[in-house]
């Protein structure tokens, strides 16, 4: 989202480049072996084939909005269709009532489809409020 910021700010359109290519790194397991695994950090499927909300609920929602600010800059509805596909396995299967997302105390991810625990989950603490906060609410 910084980099896209920085474009909108003083136009140099490499900012917008490295975001977009930040974005298209993801999916291909560049960190290798890492605490949690590749799903955790979103670093399993490429985004632009991504369809459901995984890993730690936080970084899915900021590199859902950093996709849709590139989105919003260049047009590309790859990057809209992967977030609004996220957005709406989120809402569906992985959402408690209040909200709140997050069914995965421990590692403050998402669960699989419907795991929604009475107690412990981290849905309290990450919120899906910030899918929104990209791009000016662009899917609004």
């Amino acid at each position: 989202m910084a980099l896209v910021e920085l474009y909108r700010t003083t136009g140099i359109s490499r900012y917008l480049d490295l975001a977009r290519f930040f974005i298209d790194q993801r999916g291909h397991e560049l960190l290798g072996q890492v605490h949690n695994g590749a799903r955790y950090r979103q670093d399993d499927v490429p985004f632009r084939q991504a369809r459901q909300a995984r890993g730690h609920v936080v970084r899915a929602a900021y590199l859902a909005c950093g996709a849709l600010d590139v989105y919003v800059e260049t047009g590309d509805r790859e990057l809209l269709e992967a977030a609004v596909a996220q957005w709406e396995d989120m809402v569906a299967r992985r959402m408690y009532l209040t909200g709140g997302v997050g069914s995965r105390h421990k590692d403050e991810a998402f669960g699989d489809p419907f795991e929604l625990p009475r107690t412990g989950p981290t849905a309290r603490r990450a919120r899906p409020s910030a899918w929104s906060c990209g791009a000016g609410g662009c899917c609004s």
